[in-house]
Parts: C-alpha cells; structure tokens; sequence
C-alpha cells in the first residue's frame, strides 16, 4: 500500500513538473537530436552580383535551401537568413524575419546596404587605400533553421556553412553638383511675394540654363522668376503646353492642376515640364513653418534614384523629419544613430537632431536609409 502511495505521487509530482515545463516554453526550449543532414543552400549563385543603384527594387538574390525536421513530425519549423561584411559573422549586417518556406529573396537595394557598410560606392573616383577602384568586396550568408522561440536559450537550431557572395556596383559617369539657383517659383501658393525664396528655389542640372526644382501647388498656376524681389526676370507661360515667353510681368501664368511636382525649365529654348512626384519635405520645430507646412521640399537628383537634395535651408537648434508631399502617410525619423532613418516611426519617435541655427544642405539617401545635414 505504501509502495502504491509513493508511485502515485511521483506521479504526480512529474505532472506538476510537466505543466511548469509548458508554462516556461517560451524562455527555454528543450534541446532535442536532429537530423544527421546537414543544413544548406541548394541554389546556384553567380560568380559576381553585379549591382545598379537605379534598379534598387529588381530582385537580385534567390535563396533556397533544404528543409531539417529535427525528428519532430509535427514541429512548427522557422528560418532566419543572416548576411554579413564579415566571414566570421562578428557583425550582423543582414537579418531576415522568421521565415517559414525555406526560400528567400533579396533585391539590389539589400544587396546595396550591405555594400555601402563595406564603403563601397559607385563614384569611379573614388578609391580603396591600395587605389584600385572602390566598387567590388564580398558579403557573406548564412541560414539558421529553428524549432519554437528563436532567442530562447535552449532553441532548438541548425546553422548552415557560409557562402560567399562577391559583390559588383556599377559605377555611373560624375553626376554633375545640383547647386542653388537665382530662378524660383512664384504665385497664389506664396501670396507671389519673392523676398523670402529659398522654400521655392530651383537648382542647377548642370546643363546650361536649364533649372530643376520641387513644386507643390494647388490649382492656380505659377511663374518661373529670379528670387531677388525685383521681377527684373520672368518667365511666363507661352501659349501652348510646355512653353514660356520671357520678360511678362504679370498674365499668363504658367497653368497647372493641385499636385506635387518635379518642374525643369530650359530658359534657353524656353520650354518646361512638369512630371508628377513623391517630394520627400522638411517639417518640424527647426523649420520656419514648423508643424503647418508647407515643407521645406527637396529636389531629386537628376542621375541618383533615390537621392533628394535641397540647398541653403534655414533651419534652427531643435528637430526635424522627413515626409512625403506635406502628409504623415510616409515619413521618415532618426534611424538607431545620427546619419541614419527609419519609414513610419510613428507616434513618438524621435526627430532628426538639428545642432545649431544656420543654413544647411540638406541630402535624404532613400537607398541607404540616410541623410546628411551640412552646415554652411
């Protein structure tokens, strides 16, 4: 009889320990054999990923690899890639979610970041220290297959062998320095007052007379004049779409439906264009308009996807974020460490650190998820 007791409860001291297992499973998974296969990747790689800034959304990387079942028929298996600029993967460059198909694929602009970590560039004048061009190196993957919580301490895991991935930016003829210009924009939008021109100014291309700048407008139209409140040069619309007359002081202006646009302007031929655009903007604390608008608009770059540039902006100690055509719905705030973004932060999060009042160049790299504020 007491041996009978004693069995019943080790038993049911053995449930208990059971059901205190269950409750802890999130933080301690049991370890458990797996399969003598090894973990791998089964796709075939090019010799040279050969990478082009402008094509920053085609796919450039297809990963596959064997699926591991640890043994465990009914097992809920994940799989995490892991890229590195190191061999010995001291850092993590790249990191997947948990995947749960054993395939992954990676587009030149991932591809990139990891490029730009090992300062590589597509400028041909740039160098390594040995002078040899700085646009190739080698980035590393590896895959790791898992069983329940990925960061508990006893997951259950299988790491795959490196491989290696030599990496080829293309390098793209100089882009010529889209400078600050006399030329602006004038109309209703501004009450037509060209005394305070730098939120309206346009850039050079770095083609003769030919001037590009960042527009967001309501219906109403607009002129092309020097920025100097004298209206000793004006540009006006010409009669037809796409042309301007020179020298018109007053009608007609240039016509245009509520938008956001990139405007280019030839005073040379006197012709312009107009071409839709997301136009990434300035707003915050350390902007003349604060949280109202309108921002403070940048101007793609001509020969750089992705880059946007604006120049001489009045800017005060304090803070400022990034958005696209004056609305919340894309935006951009401080990534982990200045330099650095992050897209829809949200509530709370924290603004681009503006250091002291001054004029800044102001550069968004929407490939590397950075900017650069340059004081003057």
């Amino acid at each position: 009889m007491k041996n009978h007791s004693m069995f019943f409860y080790i038993m049911s001291l053995f449930v208990i320990l059971v059901g205190y297992s269950c409750d802890e499973e999130d933080k301690n998974e049991l370890i458990v054999n797996s399969s003598t296969e090894d973990l791998a990747f089964t796709s075939v790689l090019q010799p040279v990923y050969s990478l082009d800034i402008g094509k920053a959304e085609e796919d450039a990387l297809f990963l596959e690899w064997n699926e591991l079942s640890f043994g465990l028929e009914s097992a809920i298996v994940k799989h995490k890639v892991l890229g590195s600029v190191n061999e010995d993967f001291s850092t993590i460059d790249y990191e997947s979610g948990g995947l749960n198909d054993p395939e992954l694929t990676l587009q030149v602009k991932d591809l990139y970041n990891l490029a730009g970590i090992m300062g590589l560039d597509n400028d041909p004048k740039t160098t390594d220290a040995n002078g040899n061009p700085n646009n190739t190196g080698t980035v590393y993957f590896r895959v790791e297959t898992y069983v329940g919580n990925y960061t508990a301490v006893n997951v259950v895991k299988a790491k795959s062998s490196v491989v290696s991935l030599n990496l080829e930016i293309v390098e793209v003829a100089a882009c010529p320095e889209m400078l600050l210009s006399e030329w602006g924009f004038v109309g209703p939008f501004n009450d037509w007052d060209i005394t305070t021109p730098v939120i309206y100014s346009m850039l050079t291309t770095g083609n003769e007379n030919v001037f590009k700048g960042a527009l967001s407008i309501d219906d109403g139209g607009f002129k092309i004049t020097v920025l100097d409140g004298s209206w000793s040069k004006t540009y006006a619309y010409g009669g037809t779409e796409g042309s301007l007359m020179e020298n018109v002081a007053f009608e007609p202006v240039i016509p245009s439906s509520a938008g956001h646009y990139v405007v280019t302007a030839d005073l040379s031929s006197l012709t312009y264009s107009m071409e839709e655009a997301e136009l990434i903007g300035l707003v915050g604390p350390s902007t003349v308009n604060q949280w109202d608008g309108p921002d403070y608009k940048l101007i793609p770059d001509g020969c750089q996807a992705g880059v946007h540039i604006g120049r001489n902006i009045p800017l005060t100690s304090g803070t400022v974020y990034f958005r696209v055509n004056d609305d919340w719905t894309v935006s951009y705030s401080l990534g982990d460490k200045e330099g650095t973004i992050i897209p829809n932060p949200g509530i709370g999060s924290t603004g681009i650190p503006v250091a002291e009042d001054g004029n800044y160049d102001v550069i968004v790299d929407l490939n590397t998820m950075s900017y650069e504020l340059i004081k003057l």
